[in-house]
């Protein structure tokens, strides 16, 4: 997985006048209520921009529109599992609906869950252990993969975590597994990128013909929606908020990033998860690429399910306004910072509660992502649009970070 690094230093300066702030409910007379916010947002909007403040400037900020959303709401999340037996008939089926019929279980399903010790001896994905051969000791199929020239499967908890169907590869005749198409290494020529307004009237010639953004866009939307292999979880639906363009030769593939939404309100998302360590939780925003290269399918993508297990916990009519949740924001920051905010957007954060990611929750918040002025880093916080409380990670700026993934 992709981790962006934390700056300890500047999360200390951050966290200096956070005690104490916990998970204090705001007044009652704070709140608005959302379905007859939309108007007064765009005025408040208006008002924070031009608005000085002690920490925090907004002269140069973009604000996301109000998502069409009657309430908020506090979500439980929950891993769905695989069966051992389940996954290897996923993993028949899914081979059988791309067309790779031909790839042999038994010597290419493999299990990089941890449940039996690997054999490094042996070369990668061999050392990794046989699924068909120890399916009787396995209790999981969480962790199968199949990491072939012809194509790549990597199941997670909520069903496909990463897939490739090898066409990348296969274009570019590369003798490699065809799991550098769902990780991003073969798309790294980028020539144009932008969000999803700004590219989705240009169009580029694929492998199989001229398409533009907003058609293979629509094409991703319907992939996912159908369900891989899971049907999406109820109120939810996927999202395009950034697009890259990447060549290939003389053709060219598009890069969608990826978030979930929920009743009409995304998910915070980011090129890369986010770990904050040495607390007692940390946020875990959704991480997914999808890439196009025909104006068939998705060829290949990587990151977080739709089909993950969510239940509401908690569901409100009225949030925290924006330029209350600035002045805030403005309160609790560390004296010392001075952040120049450039976007601002009402977002559900997921929120891991303890380091082995086995309980998560997801809270409504108005998120700010924007500059430390005095160091030139970044800082992304997500305000909880119900109680007030923070939360927040410092990182570096796009392009200073490598990435991690994969199973090898």
């Amino acid at each position: 997985m992709k981790r962006k690094m934390l700056y300890s230093v500047l999360c200390v300066l951050v966290l200096a006048s956070l005690s104490g702030c916990g998970k204090n409910k705001t007044p009652s007379n704070d709140r608005v209520n959302l379905k007859e916010y939309h108007q007064q947002y765009q005025q408040d909007t208006l008002e924070v921009k031009k608005s000085s403040y002690e920490k925090l400037d907004f002269s140069g900020c973009t604000f996301a529109d109000l998502p069409d959303s009657d309430t908020v709401c506090v979500l439980d999340v929950e891993n769905r599992g695989i069966g051992v037996e389940e996954g290897i008939s996923l993993a028949k089926n899914w081979l059988k609906d791309t067309g790779n019929t031909k790839i042999d279980l038994r010597k290419e399903l493999r299990d990089a869950s941890g449940q039996i010790q690997r054999n490094d001896t042996e070369e990668y994905p061999y050392n990794y252990p046989s699924v068909m051969e120890n399916r009787k000791k396995l209790k999981s199929g969480d962790g199968f993969f199949i990491n072939t020239k012809e194509c790549y499967l990597q199941m997670g908890a909520d069903g496909f975590y990463s897939v490739s169907d090898g066409s990348i590869t296969k274009y570019l005749k590369q003798d490699g597994h065809a799991a550098a198409d769902a990780l991003g290494s073969n798309e790294e020529n980028i020539v144009a990128e932008g969000s999803y307004e700004e590219m989705a009237d240009k169009s580029y010639e694929l492998l199989s013909g001229k398409i533009s953004v907003a058609e293979a866009a629509d094409i991703t939307r319907k992939f996912f929606m159908q369900g891989i292999p899971f049907e999406p979880e109820k109120n939810v639906s996927c999202d395009i908020p950034y697009v890259s363009v990447f060549s290939m030769g003389a053709k060219y593939g598009y890069a969608f990033t990826m978030r979930r939404t929920y009743q009409n309100i995304p998910f915070a998302y980011s090129s890369s998860s986010s770990i904050v360590p040495k607390s007692r939780y940390y946020v875990v925003e959704d991480d997914k690429t999808a890439y196009v290269v025909n104006k068939n399918t998705v060829a290949a993508y990587t990151g977080d399910n739709e089909g993950q297990p969510l239940s509401v916990q908690r569901e409100e009519k009225e949030i925290l306004g924006l330029r209350d949740a600035v002045s805030l924001l403005n309160d609790k920051l560390a004296r010392e910072l001075q952040m120049a905010v450039d976007h601002v957007e009402l977002v559900y954060c997921r929120v891991a509660l303890d380091e082995k990611n086995e309980k998560y929750v997801v809270y409504p918040c108005w998120e700010f992502d924007g500059k430390v002025q005095n160091n030139n880093n970044r800082l992304r916080v997500y305000l909880d649009v119900l109680t007030g409380e923070l939360h927040l990670y410092a990182y570096p700026e796009k392009g200073t970070q490598k990435s991690d993934g994969g199973v090898e």
